[in-house]
């Protein structure tokens, strides 16, 4: 069975991932063998296993759940075209080549802000605060991560780290 993932980040960027036999746990921490390097993946967030009767995925009690085709799960049997939601990120998934061409899915429209929301807080009252915005390219903050790629042989495909650029670098202060 020949499993491919197709990781799609928020800014538009994606990573394609052939997987071999096996069970990966994709979350942030350093032990991940798929790693994503974002504060909305929890640091053992899923697990995807490749066995010759199929493909599932486990949510590992993720602190923001993991989503199969945008409903929350806490496991399931993957098919050809699935895409499962970790954080910002999407992972579609590709059995046997099938199918042949996955896409990014399509942007949410943006929701209105709620009235009460959209005002000005009054003076002085600490309990009420405006609303920010939802947007992972202005809130994430990238921190320095240790390579593994450079151990790896050239048909290593247990383990990776996404290293997908969430700042512009000619911004970040250096000290």
């Amino acid at each position: 069975m020949n499993v491919t993932l197709v990781v799609f980040a928020p800014n538009g960027k994606s990573r394609t991932i052939p997987l071999k036999p096996g069970k990966y746990i994709l979350g942030r921490h350093e032990s991940a063998t798929l790693r994503i390097p974002h504060p909305q993946v929890s640091r053992q967030h899923c697990e995807i296993a490749v066995e010759a009767s199929g493909v599932t995925v486990r949510d590992l009690k993720s602190s923001n759940g993991t989503l199969i085709n945008m409903v929350k799960a806490s496991s399931a049997a993957l098919e050809p075209g699935d895409m499962i939601g970790v954080g910002p990120f999407t992972i579609g998934v590709q059995i046997n080549g099938v199918p042949a061409n996955i896409s990014p899915p399509a942007a949410p429209a943006a929701k209105p802000a709620p009235d009460a929301l959209a005002e000005t807080p009054p003076a002085g009252n600490p309990a009420i605060k405006s609303a920010e915005p939802d947007d992972p390219e202005r809130t994430v903050t990238k921190a320095p991560v240790p390579s593994i790629k450079g151990s790896l042989s050239s048909d290593d495909s247990s383990v990776f780290d996404f290293d997908f650029d969430f700042e512009d670098d000619n911004k970040a202060g250096k000290k």
